[in-house]
């Protein structure tokens, strides 16, 4: 299969603070409770993914059947996207005949949230795929990450903004700077008091 996945309403740690976006949670919320698709877009490393997950986090409550991450961005190709979300709700393994009906079938009475993560490279997939299961399941709501949207009926689309930097480039109340390594790779670096 190719996408990752988590356990129902564990989403993965945060292994950095989250810091600022309190306006953008709030939005996408706000959206969250207007529609039951809301797609997050913005180009590569805008936070996207971040910013799902914590609202993810913060409404999971609401969903009794729980949150469904499903990770896209290592799926191979589209026609692997319905038993990816099919296994990734434990319906089955690959030998599932049709895994866009069985997961349909599934989901059609839950309350739930299915948060997919990277579609832009399964887009068109994706869009049916949801579409689909928004039909059939009244109750379903959908968070999806992805540099377009998707262009379903009903889709509320968030542009993720960039985050906003203090004087010095580094985020608001943030006490450190990204800079790189001699290997080329980002570390985070304590600010010093001199320039």
């Amino acid at each position: 299969m190719g996408g990752r996945v988590w356990e129902a309403g564990v989403l993965p740690a945060e292994v950095t603070r989250f810091i600022g976006r309190r306006r953008e949670m709030s939005q996408a919320r706000a959206l969250m409770s207007r529609g039951r698709l809301v797609t997050l877009t913005g180009p590569g490393g805008i936070g996207k993914t971040r910013l799902a997950l914590r609202v993810a986090a913060e409404v999971r409550r609401s969903f009794p059947g729980g949150v469904w991450l499903v990770e896209l961005a290592a799926l191979e190709d589209g026609e692997q996207l319905a038993q990816t979300v099919a296994a990734r709700l434990r319906l089955g393994n690959e030998a599932i005949r049709d895994p866009l009906a069985t997961l349909v079938d599934h989901v059609a009475d839950q309350r739930l949230l299915l948060v997919l993560d990277n579609c832009e490279h399964v887009l068109d997939d994706c869009a049916a795929l949801v579409g689909t299961v928004l039909r059939a399941a009244p109750d379903v709501q959908v968070l999806t990450t992805s540099r377009q949207m998707l262009g379903v009926g009903g889709e509320c689309v968030f542009p993720v903004p960039p985050m906003v930097l203090s004087g010095d480039g580094a985020p608001p109340n943030c006490a450190r700077r990204w800079r790189c390594s001699p290997t080329g790779r980002p570390r985070c670096a304590r600010i010093s008091s001199s320039p």
